[in-house]
């Protein structure tokens, strides 16, 4: 079975790893209480900024469907910043 983090660097669509990501993140704190960013960071091996990011597109995500329909993660944190 392959890893998050096997699952992530062999995803077609930029949303798929944002939400592979959030969903590992979101295990992790569940499991360990002082579960962090840069634990997710590391994991993953990005920089914490990434997954910053792609937490915050992720909860966005949640709220606001269209964002998924986004072309691109920066087209997505584009829109992202209009509807802030």
């Amino acid at each position: 079975m392959a890893s998050f983090r096997e699952k992530y660097q062999n995803a077609a669509v930029w949303y798929e790893k944002v939400i592979l990501m959030e969903i590992y993140h979101l295990v992790q704190t569940q499991r360990e209480k002082n579960w962090t960013i840069s634990k997710t960071a590391e994991d993953f091996q990005v920089s914490t900024g990434l997954v910053s990011e792609n937490l915050r597109i992720a909860r966005a995500i949640h709220t606001h469907e269209r964002i998924i329909n986004c072309k691109s993660r920066q087209d997505a944190l584009k829109l992202l910043e209009k509807l802030s």
